[in-house]
């Protein structure tokens, strides 16, 4: 699956990571700042570069570090 696929798929429902925004305890984002998000078209880049875009640049090293580490 591609990313942008990925990405598309993460905007039909609601995960894990949305689930303190839903509950109101995000102190980040609102409820309604998630549905918009969940309702507005995908933009070329959805993480933009804050610490989302950073996450994704290193997911290769920090999987390389866990399993280092755990033997996994």
């Amino acid at each position: 699956m591609s990313r942008a696929d990925w990405l598309a798929l993460r905007k039909q429902s609601i995960g894990g990571s949305d689930a303190g925004t839903v509950l109101g305890v995000n102190p980040w984002k609102s409820p309604l700042e998630l549905a918009l998000e969940k309702l507005s078209p995908l933009t070329e880049d959805e993480e933009g570069d804050g610490p989302a875009a950073w996450g994704t640049r290193l997911e290769g090293e920090i999987l390389r570090w866990y399993a280092e580490v755990t033997g996994r």
